[in-house]
């Protein structure tokens, strides 16, 4: 019954690890974006005389699916798999950056001894092993297998002082998207990619079903040895990708400066007067505050008005000119990548300055009165930033901007074109 037992605990080891090796490894061992590091994994030839079969068809197998499970997941290297009875001289060819040699021998005790040594420009720089247990405890050979090759992950990684490495950081939901360098793809959901240094055209693209959606395009410049990150954030599905109202698909920003001139149609209070006003517009938002896609931020304006009289040949010397300081808050969004949108409210005060001059027949003046004074003020705006360069913004907003005066509200509809800077 013992003996059963440990049969069948080895044949479901086996049998996991063909399911791992099918599903996630892959039998088929793709070439990669020839931008990475080339690794070439040697292996041991499988079904060695001389050793237990169990062990063998135990051991080895989840040896080779961990072993290209991990770096191919990693998305760091460019993979290349050999078996044979070391590591061959071509795997030190200028076409491999470096080699992982794996072996599995019988150790003391009738245990399994498995070694993984590291090949970095053509010489060894780092070697380890374990002690696989070869009494039935098979629970206890896959993390022995897997701190072997996680440390040996590690410690290769530091090997490529001429490359640069870039962190990507979803701050959204979990998700699957692809990530592009030069056109070319480096692999699905990687967390880390190691680069050479120089310029390279980063692209982040969303996966849903078989369809890809761009999410976002950098051109980044790496230094030998530098770290750099790229955030990004997936979002829930909420229908056609693209035109979701919370908008995972634009890039991220966390500040903005906006200058803008605006043509200000006069609405509520103006009912016996015609003509247009003039405005300009000074905005800071911050984006992400308290909450994701939360915008903060002030807004600074200035409206001139010179109403003429309607149904009336004769001209209104008069001007109401008002300097706005608002506390404004929001929301942000955006359905493509180099475009920023936030829909926003605001509340403050203004400083207004009006005065009407009456004339009559010969030119003498009759009145002249004036009136400057602080009242509340308020405004709602959706604002769109488009993308110039790697930090500007053209800017198009549409605004609804008033001001009360005694229990009554005086309101203007405002149409702007701006330029500014995203951070």
């Amino acid at each position: 019954m013992g003996i059963d037992m440990v049969w069948s605990r080895r044949g479901l080891l086996l049998l996991s690890a063909t399911v791992l090796f099918l599903s996630g490894a892959g039998v088929v061992f793709p070439e990669g974006h020839e931008l990475l590091p080339s690794l070439g994994i040697y292996l041991p030839p499988a079904g060695d005389e001389g050793r237990d079969p169990g062990e063998v068809s135990g051991v080895l197998p989840l040896l080779e699916t961990l072993l290209e499970g991990s770096f191919r997941e990693s998305g760091l290297f460019r993979l290349r798999r050999e078996r044979g009875d070391g590591p061959p001289v071509p795997a030190f060819s200028p076409g491999v950056d470096a080699v992982v040699a794996a072996r599995a021998e019988a150790g003391p005790g009738g245990d399994t001894r498995v070694e993984l040594e590291l090949f970095h420009q053509g010489r060894s720089v780092w070697i380890q092993s374990r002690e696989i247990p070869s009494d039935g405890r098979t629970p206890e050979v896959f993390p022995q297998l897997f701190r072997l090759v996680s440390a040996a992950r590690e410690e290769l990684e530091g090997y490529f002082p001429d490359h640069g490495r870039l962190l990507l950081r979803n701050h959204g939901v979990p998700g699957a998207y692809a990530v592009y360098a030069g056109g070319r793809l480096l692999g699905h959901g990687l967390e880390e990619v190691i680069l050479p240094a120089g310029e390279h055209r980063l692209e982040l693209w969303l996966l849903r079903g078989d369809i890809e959606y761009p999410l976002v395009r950098r051109t980044v410049q790496i230094a030998p040895g530098e770290l750099l990150e790229v955030h990004f954030a997936l979002q829930e599905d909420a229908g056609t990708p693209g035109i979701s109202f919370f908008g995972g698909l634009s890039d991220p920003w966390y500040a903005l400066f906006d200058l803008r001139a605006a043509l200000m149609i006069p609405l509520e209070g103006f009912e016996e007067f015609s003509g247009l006003a003039a405005g300009g517009f000074a905005t800071v938002l911050f984006n992400d505050l308290l909450f994701r896609h939360h915008v903060l931020g002030v807004e600074a304006g200035f409206i001139s008005f010179d109403p003429d009289l309607k149904d009336s040949d004769d001209p209104l010397d008069a001007t109401l000119e008002a300097a706005l300081l608002l506390l404004t808050t929001g929301i942000s969004f955006g359905p493509v990548p180099v475009a920023d949108m936030a829909l926003r409210g605001g509340a403050g005060v203004a400083m207004t300055n009006s005065s009407v001059r009456d004339g009559k027949d010969g030119g003498g003046v009759v009145s002249d009165s004036s009136d400057a004074s602080y009242k509340p003020a308020f405004s709602t705006s959706l604002d769109i930033g488009i993308g110039l360069g790697k930090t500007g913004r053209f800017s198009i907003s549409v605004g609804y901007y008033g001001i009360y005066d005694k229990g009554d509200i005086f309101s203007f509809l405002g149409l702007g074109l701006g330029l500014g800077a995203r951070f």
